[in-house]
């Protein structure tokens, strides 16, 4: 990975910047990243042709700002950074064209390579296994009263 990446973080919660800081460090990414309000992003977009455009899901510019953002930036790769993924979301993310979306609890290795990959072209998504969409449901402990319920409905 080339120091060449401008590495930008759309968000109004500028402490999200650690966990980002980490996966981009993990990844090679070494260009120290630009913190932005949502609204600046078009102008931050104006620094460099290559930027890795990290968007916090909690604060994604609309839909149709953003899909304009991702087509008209075509040297550039739009992520949304996701610390709860949910099914409309994805469904946003999908829409807009952006080329990945990560959640946040992810282990720190997957979401250097799937962050690696993204800036190879790949279009990932990868949400962390006890979130998003497609969860898991947890195992349920009942009391012997509630299963004893249970078995005579």
């Amino acid at each position: 990975m080339t120091t060449a990446w401008l590495p930008i973080l759309a968000t109004p919660d500028p402490l999200l910047i650690a966990g980002v800081r980490e996966v981009l460090t993990a990844a090679g990414i070494t260009a120290d990243p630009r913190i932005v309000a949502p609204d600046g992003l078009v102008q931050a977009l104006g620094l460099a042709d290559h930027c890795l455009v990290l968007l916090d899901g909690r604060a994604l510019p609309p839909g149709g700002a953003l899909a304009q953002m991702c087509q008209s930036k075509r040297g550039s790769y739009f992520v949304v950074w996701a610390v709860q993924s949910t099914a409309d979301l994805l469904k946003t993310a999908l829409e807009c064209g952006v080329h990945g979306l990560l959640s946040a609890g992810l282990p720190l290795e997957e979401a250097s390579r799937a962050l690696l990959g993204i800036c190879q072209g790949e279009k990932i998504f990868r949400f962390d296994p006890d979130s998003g969409p497609a969860a898991l449901p947890k195992a349920v402990k009942f009391s012997a009263r509630e299963r004893h319920v249970l078995l005579v409905l």
